[in-house]
């Protein structure tokens, strides 16, 4: 390994998530809509207003969309600098009590769009928004997982256009044993996977060498989509490791994951 064995006791402690409702009236307002009801399921209500959708996702999460300004490709918009969305994206969250503990900006990114001109060479590149993105710590360590993320979208003026809360709310259940990392380690090098995945699935050929650059004792939480392949009802431990797999044709950076529970 190129990194070091992540120091851990003898327990870590396992969540539930909440699957807590957010109140309907309180999140449209929060976005100045007055929206109907078009979609009642079993995975999620949806809310539409002239310019606005709302989807409220049953296990604690929710998307807004401002559709005509998401969509707005082929303009340039006034945009504030970095710092000053950051501060936009934080001060809503802040103020409407959703920006859960341990959040952090993760980044900031430009929306680029590129139109073609019909019969000439080349294209326009316009910047029609942005994105805010951030992502959540327990107990200082990164979780990982497409739903361990809220991704604020800034568009002209600096007006909040769309906001992905993807992060469900969580509990303290109990702390239950786990794995030292270097049993964890032992797993991961006796999973076929590793030679199977990495190799034949990524187009690396024969794996040369795996080398891993990180190793951490955290959480990984699935999305929240009703496409998603787990509702997981709990947020246990888990390693994780990150690095680069050498093959005969190319290297690739990987991430793969190992329970930290015992057998």
């Amino acid at each position: 390994m190129a990194t070091t064995f992540p120091q851990v006791s003898e327990k870590a402690k396992v969540y539930r998530v909440t699957n807590s409702t957010m109140d309907t009236a309180r999140l449209q307002s929060m976005f100045g809509m007055n929206g109907k009801e078009v979609y009642n399921g079993s995975d999620c209500k949806v809310y539409r207003d002239k310019d606005n959708s709302l989807e409220i996702f049953n296990a604690g999460s929710f998307r807004y969309i401002n559709e005509p300004e998401l969509i707005r490709f082929e303009k340039n918009s006034v945009l504030p600098s970095k710092e000053e969305a950051i501060n936009i994206a934080s001060q809503f969250l802040i103020k409407n009590k959703i920006l859960p503990t341990g959040a952090f900006v993760s980044g900031v990114y430009y929306d680029e769009s590129y139109t073609a001109h019909k019969g000439i060479e080349g294209s326009t590149c316009f910047i029609p928004h942005m994105c805010v993105s951030f992502g959540i710590k327990i107990n200082g360590e990164k979780v990982y997982g497409p739903g361990a993320k809220i991704n604020v979208y800034i568009g002209d003026g600096g007006k909040i256009i769309c906001l992905y809360k993807a992060w469900k709310e969580i509990e303290e259940v109990q702390a239950k044993n786990i794995i030292t990392p270097q049993k964890a380690l032992e797993r991961l090098e006796k999973r076929s996977v590793v030679n199977s995945y990495w190799g034949g699935t990524t187009g690396c050929g024969d794996i040369q060498s795996i080398e891993i650059q990180n190793m951490a004792l955290t959480y990984y939480i699935e999305p929240t989509e009703p496409d998603s392949p787990s509702q997981q009802p709990l947020l246990e431990p888990v390693y994780v490791f990150e690095g680069v797999v050498k093959g005969t044709t190319k290297e690739k950076k990987f991430f793969w994951k190992e329970s930290a529970l015992g057998e």
